[in-house]
């Protein structure tokens, strides 16, 4: 009898086992979220020039001379659609952040790309002389729920180099980028910014792991590119500066900006990003400590 129960025992032990290892960490999927793509608006960039027409004749015969002139001007207006596979490379963008699924679902977002336009600026000081210039364009970004209210809307600008100079009395070097070029790179630029936007409201950046002065993303390189300026808050009250200094498919790793104290920083600990450019990147990165 108590072989039997043994034997009983370690027969019904054995679906146990193969459950705990179904929902360990590395077999379990990242949660996903589907999100659908509703309207995109995005502006024309128009060019106005103007058309004639001339033409004369002239007939003679013995009994008169007969002569006409004919005169047509008219204005032509030739306009171009700003980033018309913008759709597509919004729904790839978003795929490739692992935690979304772009199709009927949960959440639907809106986009508006408006003020497609260029950019100069110049520094000549004694020892040099700068230029550069570039091509920007604003975006409106609104995301709904099932029952139609706005839960998100967030506006913001990208922009681009196409062309910098520098030169001094010794050396001069500069760059450029073609226009076909540059919209390619700033079409995937917004894409990528607009993606984020959606994809850390609905399904938010989570530290996953710390270790001393790093911490484990749940974002990997798509979303959190080498470089990245995050704000970490933990239960105090100010944020704690990381850079992301490494990046896989599925996660990152951010390391603290400076000497800060990391003691508070957890995995419930809130994330935020802030994208290249943005005021929040360049923000204060230590804390105003008086001398005793």
């Amino acid at each position: 009898m108590t072989n039997r129960k043994n034997f009983a025992l370690r027969v019904t032990a054995l679906p146990l086992i193969a459950l705990a290892f179904s929902l360990s960490p590395a077999a379990m999927a990242q949660d996903i979220t589907t999100v659908s793509i509703g309207r995109i608006q995005t502006t024309q960039t128009c060019q106005y020039f103007q058309e004639s027409e001339f033409s004369s004749g002239l007939v003679a015969s013995p009994w008169f001379l007969a002569s006409q002139t004919y005169w047509r001007t008219w204005w032509v207006k030739d306009c171009m659609d700003n980033f018309p596979t913008f759709q597509t490379t919004l729904e790839a963008a978003l795929a490739s952040s692992g935690h979304i699924r772009v199709g009927r679902g949960q959440y639907k977002v809106n986009v508006s790309l408006s003020s497609i336009g260029s950019a100069e600026a110049g520094t000549t000081t004694t020892y040099s002389d700068d230029q550069s210039s570039g091509i920007f364009a604003t975006y409106d970004t609104t995301i709904q729920d099932s029952s139609g209210a706005i839960i998100y809307g967030g506006s913001s600008k990208s922009k681009i180099d196409t062309f910098e100079s520098f030169a001094t009395e010794d050396t001069a070097s500069f760059s450029s980028m073609s226009g076909e070029a540059t919209y390619n790179v700033l079409q995937q630029q917004l894409a990528y910014a607009i993606a984020r936007s959606i994809a850390f409201k609905v399904s938010p950046i989570r530290v996953t792991a710390v270790d001393e002065d790093r911490v484990r993303l749940n974002y990997g390189k798509n979303f959190l590119p080498i470089g990245s300026s995050l704000e970490i808050h933990g239960g105090g009250l100010y944020g704690v500066r990381y850079r992301v200094v490494s990046a896989i498919g599925d996660s990152a790793i951010a390391e603290v900006d400076g000497d800060l104290d990391t003691s508070e920083i957890t995995t419930d600990s809130v994330v935020t990003f802030y994208e290249k450019g943005e005021d929040g990147e360049n923000g204060r990165r230590y804390r105003k400590r008086r001398l005793p």
